[in-house]
């Protein structure tokens, strides 16, 4: 794992927004059993309906305000380890071609690409998901 801190600690300010969207997602989505115990009890059984356009009004502007801050969060999440993943990929090559030829002679060059390519692949899956499910159980 020491070599992946190298990577992320480098865009660890790139991480900045995307854990704010989702603490205020996460905050949205535990508001929502509230706004939910306000429309039963004081809208449907009790008798004020006049409340029913604002609490309309202000779940849809929850939900709006959720959506969008739920898709900056899973864009720059993915963006931030698109990134990483690519300077690992760069290192990767650089490393490839400083080997010597006899190296390529006794290896197969498909299937070490495809091996990078697919070692890679798993690095970006595990930072993209593994790091946002670590950050969100962390947070709640």
């Amino acid at each position: 794992m020491g070599i992946f801190k190298d990577y992320i600690s480098k865009r660890m300010i790139f991480l900045i927004v995307p854990i704010l969207a989702m603490i205020i997602v996460l905050g949205i989505d535990s508001f929502f059993p509230y706004l939910q115990k306000i429309f039963v009890d004081d809208i449907l059984l009790g008798s004020d309906k006049s409340k029913l356009g604002l609490f309309f009004g202000v779940f849809l502007g929850l939900s709006l305000l959720r959506g969008i801050l739920g898709y900056i969060k899973e864009f720059l999440f993915d963006k931030f380890s698109l990134n990483v993943s690519k300077e690992i990929r760069m290192d990767l090559f650089k490393k490839i071609q400083s080997f010597e030829f006899s190296f390529f002679d006794s290896t197969n060059t498909g299937e070490l690409m495809s091996r990078i390519g697919e070692d890679v692949d798993i690095v970006w899956e595990t930072i993209s998901y593994g790091l946002r499910l670590l950050i969100e159980g962390i947070i709640l």
